[in-house]
């Protein structure tokens, strides 16, 4: 396998390093670290998260000539990530303009016609009880329609994962 295949295959596990981070600070809603809140390392590990990501892409596209158009088509399939200019994707407004902050947490219920558990870890339960633990999770905006962040981190990590694997001779 190319080097540059290793590169990214190091880097998408780094963003799902900080992806990890990213669940377990929003479901303990607790920081790592004293001296920060949760929120403020959500922040921090958002901003790690899509750097690895756009690092991913970056080695498929200097190491790999022959990825650069999965690469490009990629990015322009994830604006909301790698879109350009001050209002673009969560890299570039993180990188280059400012923070990228959740502006609402809390649990949002799907519509009746679109119940989904999404279930992250399983839990051992005895006979025939189920016990649903629902959590607050962060969101870009205050639009009721939009998915929490990590879940959408979640969805992209697996993209990402697909392109290196399109990639890799």
């Amino acid at each position: 396998m190319p080097k540059a295949c290793d590169d990214a295959l190091a880097k998408l596990n780094e963003a799902r390093f900080f992806l990890e981070l990213m669940t377990r600070v929003e479901n303990d809603r607790a920081p790592l670290l004293q001296g920060y809140t949760a929120k403020q390392e959500y922040v921090y590990h958002l901003s790690a998260y899509v750097g690895a990501c756009y690092s991913v892409t970056e080695y498929l596209w200097h190491g790999l000539k022959a990825a650069r158009p999965a690469v490009e088509s990629f990015r322009l399939q994830h604006k909301d990530i790698y879109g350009d200019g001050p209002t673009g994707g969560l890299r570039t407004q993180t990188v280059h303009f400012h923070p990228v902050v959740p502006q609402r947490e809390g649990y949002k219920p799907p519509r009746g016609d679109q119940v989904n558990f999404e279930l992250r870890e399983c839990h051992p339960v005895d006979g025939n009880q189920v016990n649903f633990e629902l959590k607050d999770e962060y969101y870009l905006s205050e639009d009721s329609s939009e998915k929490p962040i990590t879940r959408l981190c979640e969805n992209h990590l697996a993209e990402l994962d697909a392109l290196v694997k399109q990639c890799s001779p």
